[in-house]
């Protein structure tokens, strides 16, 4: 039998023919260091290495025994508090109907339910007009009909007018 190969000897694979002026691709080139460390070689199978060859295992302090505890400050000084942080909440717009609305007031900051009054605004007149040359009668009705007139909200602690709603 003839001896093997160099490469099967060390455990490489064979070399592949390199493009002209490149370093084979499993290789580096001989001006570069490798691409990593060498890893250390593992005893054959079925064999142990001599004592003393891995590292030392880490110790564990006796049984009954704890590593020293955190130190915590004398009593009656305490550690410094970090700084409260400041919470913002955006507060939602607030659509504003032709009824009351739960909402918190702009100008007292009280928590309220708007008071709704009910004013004559531009529907009205343009139904009175409409009524008047249609039919010549009947032209007031628009005056009288709550759903016709504009919303206008109010807070009834600070009588602030807080929003409208037109009716057109």
């Amino acid at each position: 039998m003839s001896a093997p190969p160099p490469y099967e000897a060390k455990g490489e694979a064979p070399p592949y023919p390199p493009a002209a002026g490149q370093a084979p691709p499993c290789q580096p080139a001989a001006d570069q260091a490798p691409p990593y460390p060498p890893q250390a070689q593992y005893p054959p199978q079925g064999q142990y290495p001599p004592q003393g060859q891995y590292p030392p295992q880490a110790q564990y302090p006796p049984q009954g025994q704890y590593p020293p505890q955190a130190q915590y400050p004398p009593q009656g000084q305490y550690p410094q508090a970090a700084p409260a942080q400041v919470v913002v909440i955006a507060a939602q717009p607030v659509h504003f109907g032709r009824y009351p609305v739960n909402m918190t007031c702009g100008n007292c900051h009280a928590q309220i339910q708007t008071q709704v009054q009910y004013e004559i605004g531009v529907l009205v007149w343009i139904l009175c007009l409409a009524l008047f040359f249609f039919t010549g009668i009947c032209c007031f009705i628009p005056f009288l009909i709550e759903g016709c007139k504009d919303a206008v909200h109010h807070c009834p602690a600070c009588r602030t007018l807080i929003g409208r709603k037109s009716a057109m």
